[in-house]
């Protein structure tokens, strides 16, 4: 199973879990989203933010955005109040 250290989600098929972790950017904590495969094995570095959760079809993730650290705390994921939908067809991010 991949390591999520945060809020993972099943795919509606349930082959991918969606999921943040905590990484370091410019030396301070952030929240990264990752996609899984678990058929596969492979991952993908999706966007910042967490909360993720997959829509009904399988085609949009719509999660909490964080793209600042300053506000980051180790347990939580504050988002900047918006919530973003990424189409894993296109990429295309609508907030």
């Amino acid at each position: 199973m991949p390591y999520f250290g945060k809020d993972p989600d099943w795919s509606p098929d349930g082959t991918k879990l969606v999921g943040s972790r905590l990484e370091e950017v410019n030396g301070k904590p952030l929240y990264a989203m990752w996609i899984s495969d678990l058929e596969t094995g492979e991952e993908q570095r999706l966007s910042y933010g967490c909360n993720a959760k997959w829509s009904g079809d399988g085609k949009w993730i719509a999660y909490d955005v964080h793209e600042n650290a300053q506000w980051q705390g180790y347990t939580d994921c504050f988002g900047n109040g918006e919530v973003e939908a990424l189409s894993l067809a296109t990429g295309e991010k609508v907030r």
